[in-house]
C-alpha cells in the first residue's frame, strides 16, 4: 500500500479562521505494524503542503496517520481512498488531504517500463511478481529484488531509482518527479563537477515540500492556441484556484484529440513563454531584461504591443511566478534571459563583472585607482565621496547599474519567490538558466547516449541517416526536432540520467513522414529510398508539427 499526505489546514477553534494567538506546531507522520515514515513538521504556518509519501509492506498492515500537536497526539487509521479529514484538538481544528492505493505502485512503474523495452508491443508481459519483489526497507529507501536476483532501491518520496541498468519511466512519474537521478549502475557514469553542483542544488529544491507535485491530483486546462498565456494567467489571478496552482497542470487544447500524459504541459509553458516575452514591458526605455541582445529584442518585439492588460506591477509579479511555476511544473521554456536578471530572481549582489558598458567599467577603475577629494559628487545619502567611502560609492553605482534601472526586477523577484521554495537561492545564475531553459547547445553526441532503439539498432540505415542530418543541421532545426520528438525544445543534458531519454523505432513501410508520440518521447522511422528523401520528409514532418491532430 503507498500513502500520500498532500497539504494540511491548522485553524483555532471557536474563532474566525484566519485569527491566531500564537502558532502551534504541528508534527505529521504514517506508521504501519513495523515501520514509521520521516517526521514532517509544519512550523508557523496555517496552510502548507506536506509531500509525504510512505509504502507499507502489505496491505494487510494497519496503517495509521499520526498527528502531534503541541503535547497532544492523535492516532487516525487509513483505508484505501482520497479522503480530507477534519481532526479536532484542544484548542485547535486540523484538516489534512491524505490518499493510499491498495495497489502496488512500483509494480505499476515496472510494469510500464517492461511494455517499452519488450521487443514486440504485444508480447504477453510476464507475472510482475517473477520480475521483482519487495525485499526490505533500511534508511527511508525501499530494496526491491529483480527476477535475476539483482537488488535495486527506491525512494519512497521522491520515486528515484538506484541500482539497475535503466529503463524508460512510468510517464506519470517522470513528469511529476522528471529529475530521476543514478539510473546507471554504480561507476559507469562520471559527472562533471558542474554537474554534480547542479544535481545537488536539484535534489534539496525537489525534497522541499513546496516543491512537492502529487502523483494523484492534478487540475486540467482547456485552453485555445489564440490565447495560451491568458488561460494561465486566469488561473493565477482567480483566488478561487489559488490551490490548483500547486497541482500538476494538465492541457488540453481545444480541437485538438491529444491527451495530456506530459508533453502538452510541456508544449504549453514553452508556447506562453515565447508569448510572455513579446509585451513591450521588457523593452522599455535603457533596456529591461535582455533575451541575447537589445537589438535582437527590437526585431522581435512589435512596439506597444501588451500581451496582458493589467498593470506593470501586476505584469511584472506575473512574470516572476511564471518563471518560478515552470520550475514547480518541472518543464522548461526556450527563452533566455540575461545574467543580470537571473541574479535578481536569486536576490544576488551585483558585481563589477555584471557591468555591460565598458566606459563605465574604465570610469570606476579610474575611481578605485585614483584619489577623489577634490571631486564633486555624492552618495545617495547625500554625503560627499572621498577616498575612505568611494567603495561605498561604487557599490551603490553598481548597484544602479545592474539592478536600479530596472524597475521590474522587485516585483519579479517577490513573484518568482511565491512560486518556488527558498531552496532555489543555492543555485547560481547560470544554474537557474539551466534548471529553466536546458543547454544553450544541443549535443547530438549526448542525445546518441539517451537513444533507446526498437525495432532497429544504431546501425539501421535510416537510423544512421537520422543522427547524420541532425549532426549536418543548425541548433533551431535540431531544438524543432526536439520538440517534434517530446514536446519540448529544451534538454537539460545530465550525464546518467535517462528523464530525457528518447526513443527510436523503425517500421518497414516504404515513404511515410516520420511521426512521432510526444507523451512517450517516440520517434517513428519508416524505410526512405535515400539520405535526400528522409531529411526531405523529417523537415516536412517538423514544419507541419502545428498541434496533436495527427500525433
Amino acid at each position: 500500500m503507498l500513502i500520500e499526505v498532500d497539504k494540511v489546514k491548522i485553524q483555532r477553534r471557536g474563532h474566525l479562521p484566519g485569527w491566531f494567538s500564537t502558532l502551534p506546531t504541528l508534527s505529521i507522520s504514517i506508521k504501519s505494524n513495523e515501520l514509521s515514515s520521516p517526521v514532517i513538521t509544519v512550523k508557523n504556518r496555517k496552510e502548507c503542503r506536506v509531500g509525504l509519501a510512505f509504502k507499507a509492506n502489505t496491505p494487510k498492515d494497519e496503517i495509521y496517520l499520526v498527528l502531534k500537536l503541541d503535547k497532544e497526539t492523535m492516532s487516525l487509521p487509513l483505508g484505501i481512498d482520497s479522503i480530507t479529514t477534519m481532526v479536532s484538538f484542544k484548542n485547535y481544528k486540523v484538516s489534512i488531504s491524505c490518499r493510499a492505493m491498495g495497489t502496488d505502485y512500483f509494480s505499476m512503474y515496472e510494469m510500464d517500463g517492461l511494455r517499452l523495452i519488450a521487443p514486440n508491443p504485444h508480447t504477453p508481459i510476464p507475472n510482475i511478481k517473477k520480475f521483482s519483489t519487495y525485499h526490505s526497507t533500511k534508511n527511508n529507501l525501499i530494496k526491491r529484488v529483480l527476477y535475476n536476483d539483482s537488488p535495486y532501491k527506491v525512494n519512497p518520496k521522491t520515486f528515484e531509482t538506484t541500482g539497475y541498468s535503466p529503463i524508460l519511466q512510468n510517464n506519470v512519474i517522470s513528469e511529476a518527479h522528471r529529475y530521476t537521478l543514478s539510473l546507471l549502475e554504480d561507476g559507469i557514469t562520471t559527472r562533471s563537477k558542474e554537474d554534480e553542483e547542479f544535481l545537488r542544488n536539484l535534489r534539496r529544491l525537489r525534497s522541499s515540500p513546496k516543491m512537492f507535485i502529487s502523483i494523484f491530483f492534478h487540475v486540467s486546462l482547456e485552453v485555445s492556441r489564440e490565447s495560451i498565456l491568458y488561460s494561465f494567467y486566469k488561473l493565477y489571478a482567480n483566488p478561487y484556484y489559488k490551490k490548483d496552482l500547486y497541482k500538476r497542470i494538465t492541457v488540453k487544447f481545444v480541437g485538438e484529440m491529444g491527451e495530456d500524459h506530459g508533453a502538452l504541459r510541456k508544449e504549453f509553458f514553452e508556447l506562453a513563454g515565447n508569448e510572455l516575452v513579446q509585451d513591450r514591458r521588457f523593452v522599455l526605455s535603457g533596456g529591461l531584461f535582455d533575451l541575447a541582445t537589445a537589438e535582437e529584442m527590437a526585431e522581435k518585439i512589435e512596439p506597444g504591443k501588451e500581451v496582458l492588460s493589467i498593470s506593470d506591477t501586476e505584469f511584472y509579479t506575473f512574470v516572476g511566478f511564471f518563471i518560478g511555476h515552470v520550475i514547480f511544473q518541472q518543464v522548461q521554456i526556450s527563452v533566455r534571459f540575461s545574467r543580470t536578471l537571473y541574479m535578481a530572481l536569486l536576490k544576488k549582489k551585483g558585481t563589477y563583472n555584471d557591468i555591460a558598458n565598458e566606459t563605465l567599467k574604465t570610469s570606476l577603475d579610474w575611481i578605485k585607482n585614483n584619489s577623489v577629494d577634490q571631486m564633486e559628487f555624492v552618495l545617495k545619502s547625500g554625503k560627499k565621496v572621498t577616498d575612505a567611502n568611494k567603495e561605498e560609492f561604487i557599490e551603490e553605482f553598481i548597484y544602479e547599474e545592474t539592478y536600479g534601472k530596472r524597475v521590474g526586477y522587485p516585483a519579479m523577484a517577490h513573484g518568482f519567490s511565491k512560486a518556488v521554495s527558498d531552496d532555489i537561492y543555492n543555485f547560481q545564475p547560470h544554474q537557474l538558466e539551466r534548471l529553466l531553459s536546458g543547454v544553450d547547445h544541443i549535443s547530438i553526441k549526448h542525445l546518441k547516449t539517451l537513444a533507446i532503439y526498437r525495432e532497429c539498432t544504431f546501425q539501421t540505415e535510416e537510423v544512421m541517416n537520422f543522427w547524420h542530418i541532425l549532426e549536418n543541421s543548425n541548433e533551431e532545426f535540431r531544438r524543432n526536432v526536439l520538440r517534434f520528438i517530446t514536446g519540448s525544445s529544451s534538454l537539460q543534458s545530465i550525464p546518467g540520467s535517462h528523464s530525457e531519454c528518447i526513443v527510436i523505432t523503425h517500421m518497414n513501410i516504404q515513404g511515410f513522414l516520420p511521426t512521432a508520440n510526444t507523451c512517450f518521447r517516440r520517434i517513428v522511422l519508416y524505410k526512405y529510398k535515400s539520405y535526400s528523401e528522409l531529411k526531405n520528409k523529417l523537415e516536412r514532418a517538423v514544419k507541419e508539427n502545428g498541434g496533436f491532430h495527427f500525433i
